[in-house]
Formats: structure tokens, sequence, C-alpha cells
């Protein structure tokens, strides 16, 4: 199945999300069936991004990394590369940037966004991000890169939501807390 048919999938599975919101999905599904190129490869301006969301459940906590480009701490990922489905690009990213390789782990997709990345340093213009929760049974001390992260740790997701400065982000960390962990 190609990535366009994967995203088209997915959304479905999102569609009836009441968190989800229904106008930037609109959006992401225009971009995705009218737009050929959807990956950074063909297309450096706007493209589809993964980001991944560690997420302990017995101990409410969520995994983060403190970015050196987005100068936060936000939730790891990366660009999709060629011929990978979401799903591939969060396991390969998860090992990248983590050091440690998914197994038996449940993944699913929680929600979309649509960013605006434009800056000077940067070729890239739109992210359409895909965030997947990833339940991790324990606390794992995960080694993150170093190259792209001043530090990373795990954090109750009340921490984790004040510690993010940048709104997108914490958007997403607080609709975690009300879906995710029942806590408003």
């Amino acid at each position: 199945m190609n990535l366009k048919q994967t995203l088209l999938n997915e959304f479905s599975l999102l569609a009836h999300k009441p968190y989800v919101n229904k106008d930037t999905l609109r959006k992401f599904l225009r971009f995705v069936t009218d737009e050929p190129y959807l990956i950074r490869d063909n297309n450096r301006k706007d493209h589809v991004c993964c980001f991944f969301l560690p997420i302990n459940l017995a101990t409410k906590s969520i995994y983060l990394v403190h970015h050196k480009k987005a100068q936060d701490w936000i939730p790891p990922g990366g660009h999709i590369d060629t011929s990978e489905t979401p799903l591939q690009t969060v396991r390969r990213e998860f090992n990248e940037e983590l050091s440690f390789t998914l197994s038996n782990e449940d993944v699913f997709l929680f929600d979309i966004t649509i960013k605006d990345v434009r800056s000077s340093k940067n070729y890239c213009e739109t992210h359409y991000d895909l965030w997947y929760i990833i339940l991790c049974r324990e606390q794992t001390p995960f080694v993150y890169l170093k190259k792209e992260f001043y530090n990373a740790s795990w954090f109750c997701i009340n921490n984790a939501y004040n510690k993010i400065k940048l709104k997108d982000y914490s958007a997403i960390i607080q609709k975690i807390k009300n879906a995710v962990f029942n806590q408003k």
C-alpha cells in the first residue's frame, strides 16, 4: 500500500475522535489527496512528518527531548523517508533518536497537526504532522541522540505540559492529558 492510501486509512480512524480538530483533518486530507509528493525527498517545502510520544500509563508520564533546533522540550520525531509508511518512520526514528528498537509496544495514531515551520535556516514551510502514541510498559532510560538533543527525560504529564513553551506542542500534551490520562 502506498503512503497516500495508508494516510487515508489512518485518517478514517481519526475522524470519529472527539479531540481531533475537524478543520485540520479536512486540510490534511486535501493536502494528501491533491499533492502528488508527500515526503521531504520529493517536496522540500510541504511534507508529512511523524512525532512519537512514549507514554507510561502506570506512572502517567511521557518522554520528551530538549530539541536543539526547536529550542524547546518536545516529543521526538522526524521526516518520512522514501518508501516508508508512517509506522516504519516511527520505528526507525525511535531507534535512531533513542537507541531503542520497538518490539511489543503498542503504537497508534493519536492526532494530526499542521505547522508552519518557515525560518531562515529551514527549507521546510509546512509540516503535516502525525502524532503517534507508543505505550511503554517501563520508563526505559533511553539513550538519546546528543547531536539533536540537549537532554531528554521522562516527565509526569503535568510537568511535561508545563515544560513545553511551543503552543502547538503543548496543545498535543493537553489532549493526551484529557483523552489518555483523563485529566483536565
